[in-house]
């Protein structure tokens, strides 16, 4: 086919068809006919001369040596494009690179061209060292004479680890540590260790590697990580620079860890994602006693966050552990966060709400000694919760209906019962009928026996002229919880 005919079929075509095309007419035409493809292409706009480029790669499949050849005529040409896919040529198949094409390059080619020599192969190892690492080295040493560390240090990772160990103590950026600790943590592992062995203040040790760095080296060595948490950390915290780290060593060592926390009680009762990845770990309520009691008495709502994750035996019989008090003669006159009864054993949910009943904050706060009675069993609190109801304030009606509520449904029995007392809720004030539908929209489906009595209680709301668009809302979501 003549060239002229074959460029005007490209025009007709996309750029994938193009290229496919393309490919099979250099593979096929010969030496003459190829020449001249590429001499008409490189005196084309930038497109073209990348379509030249292109042509040298597809016939490398036939010369080896003509894809490299023509990478590195292009690679300072004023296009972008072209001299980007030249350096993605010369990163994969060059075996050196002269150091003044890495002072010429611009900063985005010169990065694509590192990332292309950290990809590749390894290749045929010669005296110890493979192309790629030979290669890696030589660019390193170049960019480390000029000063450019940062360009540098994408590429140290590839060399090899005698060559690193050397020259950790250039003034490397800090995103090479993480690199390292993912691909040689051996050499960072050494590092940190001198480190500590030299250093009288061991927090500015802690804080000189980022996250990124610690939990690579958490991941690889939990053990002497933990060893040196052992002896350098804090006596009231742990670092704050290991990050996801420290789960990572609750999940690979949580007895060590355990026992850390256990020094640390005002520290760990903040670390709430800590407290629930060791729960699901360390199941054992043998192991987790101390630290439950002493989270019990400086953070009670951090207690919840170990209980949850819990069994509910193993939670009662850790609560009753925790909560223990030396002087059983006082009066008893803690009053434990509403969320962490909500998780315990019913006997001993309806015991503690029991106790903090007759605290004085539940005679001053109404709000509150409604939350608590709906934490009761229902025979227990309906008498209470049905005098509450006779409210002249709608808010504090819909309280009273909410905790009886969700008293009935916390309860073997007594739902149906609540149900028709509820019946009531037609003659209120929309708001508090919403409250109620609301409330009725949380309990299991399984839990509604008497169908007459729900019946009872939704269908009249549909019937008043003061039904709002959100109690409606409330109603479906009651449906949908039956279905």
């Amino acid at each position: 086919m003549k060239l002229e005919s074959f460029l005007r079929e490209l025009e007709t075509l996309d750029h994938r068809a193009r290229l496919a095309r393309l490919r099979q007419q250099v593979i096929s035409v010969d030496q003459s006919s190829y020449e001249a493809l590429i001499e008409t292409l490189d005196h084309g706009d930038a497109y073209l001369r990348r379509l030249a480029l292109y042509s040298e790669l597809f016939r490398a499949a036939r010369e080896p040596k003509v894809a490299l050849e023509a990478a590195w005529k292009r690679i300072r040409s004023p296009s972008v494009s072209l001299r980007s896919a030249a350096a993605r040529v010369i990163g994969e198949r060059a075996e050196s690179i002269p150091s003044t094409l890495l002072e010429e390059l611009d900063p985005q080619t010169l990065d694509l061209l590192l990332r292309r020599i950290l990809l590749r192969r390894n290749g045929p190892i010669i005296d110890g060292l493979s192309v790629r690492q030979r290669l890696a080295q030589s660019v390193c040493e170049s960019l480390c004479e000029s000063g450019r560390y940062s360009e540098a240090s994408v590429l140290l990772p590839a060399c090899a680890r005698g060559w690193i160990a050397t020259r950790l103590d250039l003034p490397w950026p800090d995103k090479l540590w993480r690199r390292l600790a993912t691909r040689h943590p051996e050499l960072m592992l050494d590092r940190i260790a001198k480190d500590f062995a030299s250093r009288s203040r061991t927090d500015l040790v802690w804080s000189r590697y980022d996250r990124g760095c610690w939990t690579a080296l958490c991941r690889h060595a939990p053990e002497q990580i933990l060893g040196w948490l052992e002896a350098h950390a804090d006596a009231t915290t742990l670092p704050p620079y290991l990050g996801e780290g420290l789960r990572i060593l609750v999940r690979k060592q949580p007895q060590r860890m355990l026992r850390l926390m256990e020094k640390r009680i005002s520290w760990a009762a903040t670390q709430r994602q800590l407290l629930t990845t060791l729960a699901r770990v360390e199941r054992a309520v043998v192991e987790l006693e101390t630290l439950c009691r002493g989270l019990a008495q400086r953070d009670p709502a951090a207690l919840t966050t170990i209980l949850a994750e819990l069994p509910f035996p193993s939670r009662g019989a850790l609560f009753e552990y925790a909560t223990t008090r030396d002087d059983d003669t006082a009066p008893d006159l803690r009053s434990w966060p509403l969320e962490l009864l909500a998780i315990l054993p019913t006997s001993l949910r309806d015991r503690e709400a029991a106790r903090m009943l007759t605290l004085q904050d539940a005679s001053v706060n109404a709000s509150w000694r409604r939350q608590l009675l709906a934490l009761r069993l229902i025979d227990s609190s309906r008498e209470a919760l049905e005098k509450e109801a006779f409210s002249p304030q709608a808010a504090e009606r819909g309280e009273a209906y909410i905790a009886l509520i969700r008293s009935s449904w916390r309860s073997p029995s007594g739902l149906s019962q609540t149900l028709r007392y509820l019946q009531r809720i037609r003659n209120d004030q929309d708001p508090v009928r919403s409250l109620v539908l609301h409330a009725l929209s949380k309990v299991p489906g399984h839990r509604f026996h008497d169908a007459e009595a729900l019946d009872a209680v939704v269908s009249p709301i549909f019937d008043a002229r003061d039904t709002s668009y959100v109690t409606r809302s409330n109603a479906t979501g009651l449906a949908h919880r039956l279905l």
